[in-house]
């Protein structure tokens, strides 16, 4: 078998949603994915403001080693409309764009958006709240690849759904967060067998990474101690690339062709440790 050498997304396109925050894991999956020379369309229930921000922001290699091509390239690589991933007609209108975008082929679609705080508010509605996490988080998942399956290649392609630790171990109050990013690894390989031979399905779990709001999502917010660094088995918290990295990989028929219906966490080795404290 060849091994693929440099850059992995060339004449491949990407769906990526939940890209409007500055910080997050969504603008550094676009960075990456067109680090690797994919087209990319993004979506998020807010505008993506400014554009800029995104196109000419510090940057961030992909796996390859190599960074995002010139602004210029970046304009016609990449493309974005505002959806609510929770209203069926807002996500085929997205979906009809995306597809028009990228030339009728989606050869990966990365869940991404949904809901960031898991705590429910305290003196809010729990039942209210709880629908709203699992309508957004899971349903909202199940909503984009349900409309993008009939872009993606056959034997292709690939989805990955962002669910977290959070799915695997809970704190209190966290109900409604907890059981949307668990519904996504059940969906995730139900997914997979449904799709089997036709699409790859897979699940990403991130543990602490370091989304709080700052200029460079390279570097780490200020006010990040070194006790949370240190509270890490590999000695830092995660940044936005760690998760990008794995979504490269995933994506890559050449790499991770034999992949399909698992879950990987990038965690740090956090949910490995034994703390009674």
């Amino acid at each position: 078998m060849a091994v693929a050498v440099g850059k992995s997304g060339v004449g491949r396109n990407a769906l990526i949603t939940g890209v409007a925050n500055k910080a997050g894991i969504g603008q550094t999956l676009v960075k990456a994915f067109l680090a690797e020379g994919y087209r990319v369309f993004g979506t998020d229930i807010r505008l993506l403001d400014p554009l800029e921000g995104l196109l000419n922001g510090p940057e961030v290699a992909g796996p390859s080693g190599r960074q995002p091509e010139s602004s210029p390239n970046h304009r016609e690589a990449f493309h974005f409309k505002q959806a609510d991933i929770t209203r069926l007609e807002e996500v085929k209108s997205m979906v009809q764009a995306a597809a028009q975008f990228l030339g009728g082929r989606i050869h990966v679609v990365i869940n991404n958006a949904g809901r960031v705080d898991p705590h429910i508010a305290e003196g809010s509605d729990v039942i209210q709240e709880f629908a709203s996490f699992i309508n957004t988080n899971l349903v909202g998942a199940f909503n984009v690849t349900a409309h993008a399956l009939e872009h993606m290649p056959v034997g292709q392609s690939s989805v990955i759904h962002m669910s977290s630790v959070r799915a695997l171990q809970s704190e209190p109050h966290t109900e409604g967060y907890a059981a949307a990013k668990a519904g996504l690894l059940g969906l995730t390989h139900a997914q997979a067998m449904s799709l089997a031979g036709k699409v790859r399905v897979n699940a990403v779990l991130p543990g602490w990474i370091d989304t709080d709001p700052r200029d460079d999502p390279s570097s780490y917010h200020p006010d990040r101690t070194k006790e949370e660094h240190a509270i890490q088995p590999v000695g830092r918290v995660g940044l936005p690339a760690d998760i990008a990295h794995m979504c490269i990989f995933l994506s890559d028929e050449s790499k991770a062709g034999f992949i399909t219906g698992q879950d990987f966490v990038v965690d740090g080795g956090v949910t490995k440790m034994l703390c009674y404290d």
